[in-house]
């Protein structure tokens, strides 16, 4: 088999997890993370109506979802506030440039880079703000 292109996503790949920050939240209000994880994201090994589920399909804006997911937060009893979760996505020391840089030289010994994302339709802009999409990939799917 020759490999002729890489795929890549965006979130937890060019960005800190979302899924480490949601953890970490959760510890910080004393709630169990796995569980906190299922409502804010809703159970990843299926397709499902969960509110980020729907967002990640572009269904529905992202603050229709969060007002969703803090409802379900409520009613188990723990706090949701996306920006106090999301914000703690900056703070791991993982440097990202690594990963920039390998998709850079990949590009440059022949092989096709791609990046499939079902980043929130919102943040489109802002994404892409923050990589160099057009130098790093042959293909955008977002």
């Amino acid at each position: 088999m020759t490999i002729e292109a890489v795929i890549w996503d965006f979130g937890g790949v060019f960005t800190p997890s979302p899924f480490a920050a949601a953890h970490a939240y959760a510890r910080s209000q004393g709630a169990e993370p796995d569980a906190f994880v299922r409502i804010v994201f809703g159970d990843y090994d299926t397709d499902s109506d969960h509110a980020w589920h729907r967002l990640e399909r572009g269904e529905i804006a992202f603050t229709v979802a969060l007002e969703e997911i803090s409802a379900a937060a409520d009613a188990s009893g723990m706090r949701f506030d996306a920006a106090e979760m999301f914000g703690a996505m900056g703070d791991d020391d993982v440097d990202r440039d690594i990963v920039t840089n390998f998709v850079r030289d990949l590009g440059n010994r022949g092989f096709r880079n791609a990046i499939l994302t079902n980043n929130i339709r919102e943040y489109g802009d802002h994404w892409r703000s923050r990589l160099a999409v057009d130098e790093l990939f042959d293909l955008v799917v977002d």
